[in-house]
């Protein structure tokens, strides 16, 4: 097969997967209330169908004033008070239905041909040939917290791990402890497996549990012993003993412009004095990597920062839950978070499946703009699974009571940035839920951890059949 047919066959094939996805996740919402429902209010009557929260949803709205604005756009749902809808999408954040679908993008991938991903001359391509190679990091995200302790802002991390050569996420797992550790070594990784970390990783006691299982490349920080001892060597590269296995340490150059860019990528972060250092030390237990390719490898680490970026710019997860008096922030946080993940990994393989079929049928490479190609793919989703059929028109009544509504928030969200401007990490959500006694989240917390333990396990399963 011609390889222009090949790479429009994959197209084809990702587009019948994710539309046949979607179109579950309609069903599984229309199933909620299949009958239209009508509400009376001072303001009028409308009707809304429940299915119209798909349309909601697929824009990944994360707060009450984002919800109007798509209603009004977007669906045929005409509600000024907005519990209605919330209610609704509550029910959809039970369906679970989001949950590992990204991981079935990921793997449709790796069923592809690596020449899709990896050129000719990629001075990565043996090591990619030979290993899965993985690069990991995390992302620190928001949490509106009531408390009486402290700041009213809560955070949490999300630990993603990105496949290098297709730059799809492998796994994510939210710690609500901001432990970025743990969401690394929770990870399903193996002797074929290679993953690129940088410093925040770079403890001996982690770097020992990690290579009981996988291949690391991680670069150090300067409070490690090895590293002074190896800097003060005029050697470019040694391999040393360290726990019972070997341990092979690089230097590595980085210009001034590269040093630049991580420090502004950096700002206000811990330790930032690190990045102004001309040379990185870079340690790996495959101790046969050349350092040219290990090099590489490292500097390749950045398309994961990429990939948090993309997330986050694109699909409203700075900032999940933004209402106070949440009851179950974890479902809404942990919908939202598979959701974005799930179109990220199925618009960045769509985008290099139409840069590939560009380069195949015109011999120039050119690449997309990321964040059209993710709009115009929301657009062909509610287009394709669920289309408006209903244009709303509002009275004057209505739009006048919308405008006070919005003006309201506006104004109270303009007073809070000006009064609460607060610097620095915010505590985590799993210590404030604690230091304010909310069980009931501590519990949501347990049993989110408990179903990705089970997700893990049964792609095992799937993997090994045992």
């Amino acid at each position: 097969m011609g390889l222009l047919k090949y790479v429009k066959t994959q197209i084809n094939k990702l587009d019948d997967s994710s539309t046949s996805l979607f179109r579950s996740v309609l069903t599984d919402i229309e199933c909620l209330r299949k009958k239209g429902k009508t509400i009376n209010n001072d303001i009028g009557t409308y009707m809304h169908n429940v299915k119209d929260i798909f349309n909601v949803v697929i824009r990944s709205c994360s707060d009450n004033t984002t919800i109007r604005e798509s209603i009004d756009k977007n669906s045929s749902f005409n509600d000024t008070y907005v519990s209605g809808i919330t209610y609704w999408l509550n029910k959809v954040y039970d369906l679970n239905t989001f949950t590992d679908q990204y991981y079935k993008i990921y793997q449709l991938a790796d069923s592809m041909r690596k020449t899709l991903f990896i050129f000719k001359n990629n001075p990565l391509r043996r090591i990619y040939n030979m290993y899965n190679v993985l690069v990991g990091d995390g992302t620190v995200c928001k949490c509106s917290f009531r408390n009486d302790h402290g700041k009213n802002i809560a955070s949490y991390t999300v630990s993603i791990i990105l496949n290098m050569a297709t730059n799809l996420v492998y796994d994510h797992t939210i710690l609500f402890n901001n432990n970025e550790l743990t969401g690394i070594l929770n990870a399903n990784l193996t002797k074929s497996d290679i993953i690129v970390l940088d410093r925040g990783y770079s403890k001996l006691s982690f770097m020992d549990k990690l290579a009981k299982r996988t291949y690391f490349v991680i670069r150090l920080t300067r409070n490690l012993m090895i590293y002074k001892r190896f800097m003060k060597m005029n050697e470019q590269s040694m391999i040393i003993k360290c726990n019972g296995y070997k341990i092979k340490l690089i230097k590595y150059s980085v210009d001034k412009e590269t040093r630049e860019i991580i420090k502004s990528r950096y700002n206000g972060c811990d330790n930032n004095d690190e990045d102004d250092d001309s040379i990185f030390v870079i340690a790996t237990n495959l101790t046969d990597l050349s350092s040219k390719e290990m090099s590489e490898l490292y500097k390749n680490r950045w398309s994961v920062e990429v990939c948090n970026k993309n997330i986050k710019s694109n699909f409203n997860i700075r900032h999940i839950v933004k209402q106070y008096n949440s009851s179950e922030p974890i479902k809404k946080i942990s919908f939202y978070t598979s959701l974005s993940i799930l179109i990220y990994n199925i618009t960045t393989l769509e985008k290099r499946l139409l840069e590939m079929k560009y380069y195949y049928q015109h011999q120039k490479r050119i690449e997309y703009n990321y964040s059209q190609h993710v709009n115009l793919y929301k657009e062909y989703l509610i287009d394709t699974i669920n289309p408006v059929n209903k244009t709303v028109v509002l009275t004057a009544e209505r739009k006048m009571h919308r405008l006070i509504v919005n003006k309201r928030s506006a104004k109270k969200k303009k007073n809070y940035s000006r009064n609460n401007k607060i610097r620095g990490k915010y505590k985590s959500l799993e210590y404030m839920a604690k230091l304010n006694n909310r069980d009931d989240i501590i519990s949501q917390i347990k049993k989110y951890y408990k179903k990705e333990r089970d997700i893990m396990k049964l792609r095992k399963f799937a993997q090994f059949g045992d």
